[in-house]
């Protein structure tokens, strides 16, 4: 039947159906229709479901052939077969040869044939054909360009970028390199959602044009790229198909220094052939992961249009981790700390109180250093080969190599019991450990034999930082022995992206980065002329958020005036409006404006340090959707606003207090919407009191620690490093102050909330007089002198960065 009517059949290959064409077009139409019909006509049962069907499909042969339509494809007669190339075929057919894809043929029918014959009863153009074919000189040319031939090859269109590269690179070498990179992982793709934007997109365009919607729907696997976007990316990978040819050596240089480092460390064991086969006839294929190089130009940041830097390949062979079986079964660990951001700062205010400075370090090839943890995982060779290796050899992974899921925790374990078990000689002739923090298992103390501070050590994964005391150099020398580190460096340096110099005039040290501003946080640009409530397009969306994550950074790291409006854009990076863009915007400009303000740590004494903690709340002030003016209680109980709370902590003595003010040290800050539900200004402001006295409490801990051998952090004594809170919600200030029960809010839960920080301030308070006032070490302030009030609303905190320029602060209570 199906050779009577001139139709044909062909196999499509497996997890590929735009193969099908026409035929899945045409489905996903159908489909569309059936649910709306289903959806608006309540078909229920059988019956219906019959009767339904052939209407149905009636209906998308009919309304199909709407308006606006090109004229359906005509068949344009018979035509021979004279070749064969890739999946197309050499045609000749009115005396021109063409080549046509298999989609555009079909067998010709006895019918056709013999119309054929009758029309050209000599067979003249057959005949002539057959010549030219039996001509040996007669040479076919490809007359397509480099692009048409790569999109024949990798059976889909070429993005932009792709066509730049294949413009540069033609379409043979692209090909190679293409085959080297492997296959871009699948993505998850929405069949219903693609067939009904389909069929949307059909009412106005032809049948062809709505297929290459379609195929470009299905095909995709990444998502389009803004310059922006494919920068940064750029900073992070550079895919081998777009190295420049110039480059091409460095990289593989690099790649081969990658493998030499895997035997220096015995990452990995390469197997010979007949073990390699008997892995293969033997162990679950599962356990053999494919690998690859990622390479990186590590000064890809550093480059700008008025900076020329010159390349710096790295290349990093990577496994497939991902596809480790043994994460299927949860038994494997594979968390490991890094540094915390208040314990690095506590770190250096304590440097610089005892006169030592800190140094810094690069473990190289960390992960290659660390425990060795053989499972039965193996990995083949990149599609480049390996050094020394013939195709075909396998690779026993005996450490935490790049791209498993639990390298960082190998690496880690080797880290710290390395550094515990070293032992050094104090200056009184005793045998001293490293120690390991009980708050963050990322520090290590080394202490003498008396119980004094010796050295201070903090990793964050292979970046190390260290300072010691006069006298104990042989921490520096005994480290550089167990890792490969090459040599410890003196400030100024660069530690995890941020600049470390002593600033001359005051002597303070300063973490700034600026060159991270100037050269990656770009501005981001919005059309005029568009009402705020626009939606941003696919390209500022993805500029935005690009744009959002580099100032979470900085925020995060030495800029906390940026905190809450970083926090506040957070939230409408799903959806945001041109009002969104144009605040992200004003972001980057004072970023940019203040690029030179960071965090400051100055000398103090360590004998009358204080902890002051200043806490803010703007209630019910950040949306995730359109902007409320003025949110009712129904909002506010779905979630649809929040309530903004922060703090700013720092480090000082009573100084502050005192007229000219005094030293204070930043060491740490937050800003975010507040999980609970607040329903009143007074519940936002408890709630921010609340987390910020927790957050100093800890703080205090972790410095005592390091301060006082031995302390019980259980029971620590208020006198040895006081706390202050201070606020400028003066009903929260007067509740505090009051004996008695807190007259009870509109929020009965609130009033354990109230009763907590009571107790929590009870303990700090040293003296025992009941007539003193000022013994609740709570205090009262103007908003105007607030450091915290940047910090819940969007504005420039002047306050806030007075203090991180000059390290000066001045407070005046009530």
């Amino acid at each position: 039947m199906i050779s009577f009517w001139g139709a044909r059949t062909s196999l499509v290959a497996g997890q590929a159906p735009w193969q099908h064409g026409t035929t899945e077009r045409q489905g996903g139409w159908w489909k569309t229709i059936w649910a709306k019909t289903v959806e608006h006509e309540t078909i229920i049962g059988i019956e219906e479901v019959l009767a339904a069907i052939p209407e149905v499909t009636q209906a998308k042969n009919v309304l199909r052939q709407g308006r606006n339509r090109k004229p359906k494809a005509q068949w344009l007669g018979p035509a021979a077969a004279v070749g064969l190339e890739g999946g197309n075929s050499w045609l000749s057919c009115g005396g021109k040869c063409v080549l046509c894809s298999q989609e555009h043929m079909r067998p010709a029918e006895d019918e056709e044939l013999g119309n054929m014959w009758i029309e050209n009863p000599d067979g003249a153009e057959f005949q002539r054909l057959l010549e030219e074919l039996n001509n040996e000189e007669v040479e076919y040319e490809d007359a397509r360009t480099d692009e048409a031939k790569v999109e024949e090859a990798i059976g889909g269109r070429l993005s932009q970028e792709q066509k730049l590269a294949v413009q540069e690179l033609g379409a043979e070498e692209f090909l190679r390199r293409r085959a080297l990179e492997g296959p871009a992982p699948a993505r998850k793709i929405n069949l219903k959602r693609a067939a009904e934007e389909a069929a949307q997109r059909g009412n106005d365009m032809s049948e062809d044009e709505a297929a290459e919607g379609v195929e470009a729907e299905v095909l995709m696997v990444k998502q389009k790229k803004t310059a922006r976007t494919q920068r940064k990316q750029d900073e992070k990978e550079i895919p081998y198909a777009r190295i420049p040819k110039e480059h091409l050596e460095l990289f593989q240089a690099a790649a081969k220094t990658q493998w030499e480092q895997h035997e220096k460390y015995e990452a990995v064991r390469p197997m010979s052939l007949s073990e390699s086969k008997q892995v293969r006839d033997t162990v679950n294929p599962k356990r053999i992961l494919r690998s690859r190089f990622a390479y990186r130009d590590k000064n890809a940041g550093l480059r700008t249009e008025q900076r020329e830097v010159p390349v710096k390949a790295k290349a990093r062979l990577c496994c497939g981790g991902h596809l480790d079986p043994d994460l299927e079964t949860g038994n494997l660990r594979t968390d490991a700390p890094t540094v915390a951001r208040n314990s690095l700062h506590l770190f250096l205010n304590v440097c610089w109180m005892l006169g030592w400075k800190p140094k810094t370090a690069d473990i190289e090839a960390a992960f290659l250093n660390g425990v060795k943890a053989p499972r039965g995982l193996y990995m083949e060779q990149p599609k480049e080969g390996l050094y020394g290796l013939v195709p075909g050899q396998l690779l026993e992974i005996i450490k935490g190599v790049f791209g498993l899921a639990t390298s960082p925790r190998l690496w880690r374990g080797k880290l710290a019991r390395s550094l515990k078990e070293m032992k050094f000689q104090d200056l009184h002739g005793q045998e001293v450990q490293f120690t390991q923090s009980r708050l963050d298992p990322c520090h290590f103390l080394l202490r003498d034999s008396r119980g004094n501070l010796a050295a201070m050590l903090c990793t964050h994964v292979d970046d190390v930082k260290l300072a010691y005391a006069e006298g104990y150099e042989q921490v520096a020398k005994r480290f550089g022995e167990e890792f490969p580190i090459g040599e410890w460096e003196e400030l100024p340096y660069t530690y995890t992206g941020s600049q470390y110099q002593v600033e001359e005039e005051t002597g303070d040290l300063v973490i700034r980065q600026t060159d991270y501003v100037e050269r990656r946080l770009e501005p981001l640009k919005v059309k005029r002329g568009r009402e705020d409530a626009e939606a941003a397009d696919p390209e500022e969306l993805q500029d935005n958020m690009s744009a959002v994550g580099g100032i979470s950074w900085l925020a995060g790291q030495t800029r906390p005036d940026l905190s809450c409006g970083c926090s506040m854009s957070q939230k409408k990076q799903k959806a945001p409006r041109v009002k969104d863009l144009n605040e992200t915007a004003r972001l980057i400009k004072q970023a940019q404006t203040e690029k030179d303000v960071g965090i400051r740590v100055g000398k103090m004494d360590k004998d009358r340090l204080k902890i002051f903690v200043f806490h803010d709340a703007a209630w019910a002030n950040v949306t995730s959707g359109e902007c409320v003016e003025d949110p009712t209680q129904q909002q506010i109980e779905n979630k649809e606003v929040y309530s903004q709370i922060g703090y700013t902590m720092f480090l000082a003595t009573n100084d502050v207090k005192s007229e000219k003010g005094g030293r204070a040290n930043l060491i740490d800050w937050r800003s975010h919407g507040c999980p609970r539900v607040c329903r009143s200004t007074f519940a936002a402001e408890t709630m921010a009191c609340a987390e910020a006295l927790e957050a100093a409490i800890a703080m205090r801990g972790m410095l005592l620690e390091i301060l006082h051998p031995g302390l019980d952090l259980r029971d620590v004594d208020a006198a040895m490093l006081p706390i202050e809170c201070i606020t400028d919600c003066k009903s929260l200030y007067d509740t505090m102050h009051k004996d008695g029960v807190a007259k009870a809010p509109s929020e009965k839960r609130l009033m354990l909330d109230l009763s907590a920080i009571r107790e929590m301030l009870m303990e700090e308070v040293v003296s025992d007089d009941l007539l003193a006032t000022g013994g609740m070490p709570m205090r009262w302030i103007l908003t105007e002198f607030l450091p915290a009030d940047g910090m819940t609303k969007v504005m420039r905190n002047e306050r806030l960065l007075a203090v991180l320029r000059t390290g000066q602060l001045k407070l005046t209570v009530k």
